[in-house]
């Protein structure tokens, strides 16, 4: 069992290279970061492939080039006042954009599967199981013979474990095993808690480390957050056919916090979604939001809490108080 120790080198050497990607962002041009760069590379052949590896994620990501237009626009153009407040708002979504890029690499590097924004992908698993795997979302997946077991790392997935019970399904997510008992369950990671709801079956959790101690069973129509950090869990019920509505595109609220509604909705959202004022994330509402129209969708989830939503150049969403 050496894999941790292999993790752990490819992660420093990860984490060095995207270094070495904002040296050259901020200081481009300059020979003393190309001959470090160059360097780095050679200094054995996987720190070149990863270098290669995270050169292209940004690359295809646009980064790069953003940053060096931003320059010469900064430049170039005379700043209004009106200009000069669009423009830092728009530097510093881009600056948020840009870090977001980071997790974004670690998500490339290991998940199997993985989403773009509004993007839905389906996932056959072994004995006819299936998943649906939600926009902007990474799983990872590892199957032997009838036994599959999923991590999801981000966002959300709906799971189908009904149509053969020969076939064993978990799922792991945040330090969390899910067992599932011919169930149909859908599991969302957003702000740093676990959403579960079952639609049909049962299903357990427990603690990866210690699955002999049970947190929680829920069946049919029953749903829980829980926050692994602090365990904090909250219990409820809903009618099994809202669950997973979001695969139809729509999303049903039934007394949800906003704060977890943006970040759902915002899956569905090209741009990026900035929010000012995160003090209305605890209201609660309810209500059904057309998930093909998310600016629309978003305006009507903040205005109960007091918000308002400004779209800006750039593909950029604003949440502020009114």
């Amino acid at each position: 069992m050496h894999s941790a120790p292999n993790d752990a080198a490819s992660d420093r050497l990860i984490e060095e290279a995207v270094d070495l990607i904002m040296l050259m962002q901020d200081q481009s041009g300059d020979p003393e970061i190309s001959e470090r760069i160059r360097l780095w590379r050679n200094t054995s052949g996987q720190h070149d492939a990863v270098w290669r590896k995270v050169a292209g994620i940004y690359d295809a990501s646009g980064l790069l080039l953003e940053a060096r237009q931003r320059n010469e626009r900064r430049e170039s153009l005379f700043p209004t006042r009106r200009n000069f407040l669009i423009g830092g708002l728009a530097f510093t979504g881009a600056g948020i954009w840009g870090y977001d890029v980071v997790p974004d690499l670690w998500l490339s590097m290991q998940a199997g599967h993985i989403t773009r924004k509004g993007q839905l992908q389906e996932i056959s698993l072994p004995g006819g199981a299936h998943a649906t795997l939600g926009p902007n979302s990474a799983i990872t997946l590892r199957s032997h013979d009838l036994r599959s077991e999923l991590e999801l790392l981000s966002g959300m997935a709906f799971v189908d474990h009904t149509r053969d019970w020969s076939a064993e399904v978990s799922l792991v997510a945040r330090g969390v095993n899910f067992e599932v008992e011919r169930a149909k369950l859908d599991l969302s990671l957003d702000s740093g808690s676990i959403y579960l709801s079952v639609a049909e079956g049962r299903v357990t959790l427990s603690p990866v480390k210690d699955r002999s101690r049970t947190i929680a069973t829920l069946g049919a129509g029953q749903w829980l957050s829980y926050e692994p950090r602090h365990r904090e869990i909250e219990f409820g019920a809903r009618a099994v056919d809202e669950i997973a509505n979001w695969r139809d595109g729509q999303l049903i609220a039934r007394n949800d916090p906003v704060g977890i509604l943006i970040d759902r909705i915002s899956r569905w959202y090209t741009g990026r979604v900035i929010q000012a004022d995160p003090r209305m994330n605890a209201t609660r509402i309810s209500g059904i939001f057309d998930l093909s129209d998310p600016i629309s969708a978003l305006s009507a989830v903040v205005r109960p809490a007091g918000g308002h939503l400004r779209t800006l150049p750039g593909g950029l969403v604003l949440i502020s108080p009114v």
